[in-house]
């Protein structure tokens, strides 16, 4: 009974390991989304003009979730607070300080550096060209990633269990 038992314990747990690695790429789909809807916000008030970056960060933040959230968060506290001469520095510290919450690979921050580098140095039309350059960028990557979602899902579960079975054939 014992030995039946820490067999259905392994398996299961071989299955669940499986399933927090397929977790890993709904998190990051859902990560890029909420960015995709922050940089859509942004966009829209930087085609209107007259806001200073501060509050325009600040309210892409209260309209958000998760990392992205803390992004821009950050990013118009730091505003706040005048620390760095430009609001390239900010944005790039606020991007270092959420760098654990936003699941972002090398393209994507090549991106949101790009868009960083805009800010504060070109009027705000150049600015909201610039971020509708990362909301393309993110839309392209969201959908890369849904796919790899869809591919890998059943293979990590199915690796897991697999891997489970290996184990009890090695225990047994």
């Amino acid at each position: 009974m014992m030995r039946f038992l820490g067999a259905i314990l392994v398996v299961l747990s071989g299955y669940y390991l499986g399933q927090t690695l397929a977790e890993e790429g709904i998190k990051r789909a859902e990560a890029l989304e909420e960015l995709k809807k922050g940089f859509l916000l942004l966009q829209g008030q930087m085609e209107i003009g007259g806001m200073d970056y501060e509050t325009m960060f600040l309210e892409a933040a209260f309209c958000l979730q998760g990392g992205a959230s803390c992004l821009f968060e950050m990013a118009g506290r730091l505003c706040a607070k005048r620390q760095a001469e430009t609001v390239q520095e900010i944005w790039e510290e606020a991007l270092h300080k959420a760098e654990g919450l936003l699941y972002l690979d090398g393209d994507d921050w090549g991106a949101l550096l790009s868009f960083g580098r805009s800010l504060g140095f070109s009027n705000h039309e150049q600015q909201a060209k610039q971020a509708s350059l990362v909301v393309a960028h993110l839309e392209e990557a969201i959908g890369r990633q849904k796919e790899k979602n869809r591919r890998e899902q059943k293979l990590y579960r199915t690796m897991g269990t697999i891997g489970a079975l290996m184990v009890l054939v090695v225990l047994f």
